[in-house]
This record gives C-alpha cells, sequence and structure tokens, in this order.
C-alpha cells in the first residue's frame, strides 16, 4: 500500500540489506500511516522506537556510568550509525566499520593509517578492542587497556621482554604507546623522555 505513492524500497547497493519490517512491507512498524509530530511521521524517537524490537541493545543498565556509553547511544541517535530501511551488516550500520566510525572519529582512524599503524586499527577492526554501544571501560574498551593488550601481545614471550629491555611490565600501555597508530615505531609517542627515546 504505502509503496503506490512511496514506491518500492530496494537496497541502493548489492552489498547493503534492508530492515526486516521494510523486507516485510510493515512500514507501520514505525511509521503512523496517518500523523505524527515527528519527521517521516516516525511512531517515536530513535531509543524508543528502536528499542521497541531492539531493547537488549538500546537499554543500558540502571547506574551506567554516562562517560562510558557511546554518545550516539546517550544522545538517542541510533540513526548516527545505522540506517532505518538499509545498511550493511551485522548492524543495519550506514556504512561498514571503520567509515562510519570515521563519520566521528576521522583523527583515530587517520593515526592508524601512519607509518607505523596498529593492527586491529589498521585493518579496520574497530570492534576487535572496542564495544561500539558502551563498554566497561574508558574509550568503551571490551576489557581493561592491559587485557585488550594482552589479547595478542603475550608478555612472556622473549622478543616482548628484548622489545621492552627487560622491564617488568605493570602499568597501562598506552602510557607508552598509541593504541591507534604513530609515526614511530614500537607506537611509540612523538614525544619521549631523551634516555628512553634514545633506545
Amino acid at each position: 500500500l504505502c509503496g503506490t505513492c512511496h514506491g518500492a524500497i530496494t537496497p541502493s547497493l548489492p552489498s547493503r540489506q534492508l530492515h526486516s519490517p521494510v523486507a516485510d512491507g510493515a512500514c507501520s512498524e514505525c511509521h503512523n500511516p496517518h500523523a505524527a509530530s515527528r519527521d517521516s511521521l516516525l511512531k517515536a524517537p530513535d531509543p524508543e522506537l528502536c528499542g521497541s524490537c531492539h531493547g537488549d541493545v538500546v537499554g543500558l543498565p540502571d547506574g551506567s556510568d554516562p562517560s562510558l556509553i557511546h554518545s550516539p547511544v546517550k544522545d538517542g541517535s541510533c540513526r548516527s550509525c545505522h540506517g532505518g530501511h538499509e545498511g550493511v551488516m551485522p548492524g543495519l550500520l550506514k556504512d561498514r566499520i571503520p567509515d562510519v566510525c570515521a563519520t566521528c572519529h576521522a583523527p583515530v582512524i587517520d593515526r592508524s593509517h601512519l607509518a607505523h599503524g596498529h593492527a586491529p586499527a589498521s585493518a579496520g577492526e574497530c570492534l576487535t578492542c572496542h564495544a561500539p554501544h558502551s563498554g566497561p571501560e574508558e574509550g568503551l574498551l571490551k576489557v581493561p587497556v592491559k587485557e585488550v593488550c594482552a589479547s595478542c601481545h603475550d608478555q612472556a614471550t622473549p622478543q616482548f621482554k628484548t622489545q621492552h629491555h627487560d622491564f617488568a611490565v605493570t602499568g597501562n600501555c598506552t602510557s607508552c604507546h598509541n593504541p591507534h597508530g604513530s609515526d614511530r615505531k614500537g607506537l611509540r609517542p612523538s614525544a619521549e623522555h631523551q634516555p628512553y627515546a634514545e633506545n
């Protein structure tokens, strides 16, 4: 019925898929067919509307630390990252990761393409370390920094010990390494303490 005036909605590219209510022709799942106070005759604002089907993703635990919630989620702007009618799967994203992330985090993506890009970041695998909606750690990390790093970098190997001059590594890895990329070997920062900078 809606297609009589609005035309059929089809994926704009072969790599994109339709949101299941769109594919099923169930426009009234999200849109009021007669009148609404919101643009596009949407039945409710994003978090409420999206949460009616995706409550497990939209709903955040009571008492969540606001600094550990991704800004679009906190602001109720689901469609900042996700398409309403179509998107890239999984997640009906507006674009592939890392391109959707670069919409807001371009400097981070740019850093990953420096001379020494960190493999997960330079490969566009943001979700290897980060949670997309909220995380238990600063920066939406899935686990504490040291655990994120240890999932790929085994501190017990001779190579790791040599690279760290046999010092016991006990602190936050990002104190000495940029987790996304650097113009210096070892993901080291551009400014370093002189005795260490010479090594």
